[in-house]
């Protein structure tokens, strides 16, 4: 017989877990959406006038004061840099990716606690090729071109991980 257990989220566990804490979620709207979520159910613990949730450019940031826990919300949609990163006005109708570029995003992570990265936006395509997206690597603007979305994926993940191997020490067991 197979046994139910059900667990029931406590806003107040998490809250002290994430005590003197940043955590910071970074991505597109699905995240954007993530970190709506988790603020509405740990907003619903904390008194009034002991939270505070502000915008800034690109940022969604709540606070909970008894906690000094910060939460947030960056917008990068696709990890790495693109010409149209500003968080509500991002449609332009020829899209570049910076497929080696990811400091004037990183800069916004540095001094984070807890980074949970989510970017769906690269599989919204229809057709192998990341049509209506211009793809350049290695600092060269002239060397523009389509990419199949796998491998500028893959390029843009390198790239991410280069930046997770030089700000994150691993601890070893």
């Amino acid at each position: 017989m197979l046994k139910m257990y059900t667990c029931r989220f406590q806003a107040a566990k998490l809250l002290r877990i994430l005590r003197i804490k940043r955590l910071m979620y970074v991505g597109d709207s699905i995240q954007r959406g993530t970190f709506d979520s988790i603020v509405c159910t740990l907003q619903s613990v904390i008194p009034d006038g002991k939270k505070l949730q502000h915008k800034v450019p690109s940022k969604k940031i709540f606070f909970a004061e008894e906690y000094n826990a910060t939460i947030e919300f960056y917008w990068a949609p696709f990890m790495v840099e693109l010409n149209s990163d500003h968080s509500t006005n991002h449609s332009v109708i020829r899209r570049m990716v910076k497929l080696d570029r990811i400091a004037d995003h990183s800069k916004n992570w540095e001094g984070v606690d807890i980074l949970v990265f989510k970017s769906f936006v690269w599989w919204i395509f229809h057709s192998p090729e990341f049509v209506g997206y211009t793809c350049y690597r290695n600092g060269d603007a002239n060397d523009m071109r389509e990419y199949n979305v796998n491998i500028a994926y893959n390029m843009a993940l390198q790239t991410w991980s280069k930046w997770l191997d030089n700000e994150f020490t691993l601890f070893q067991l």
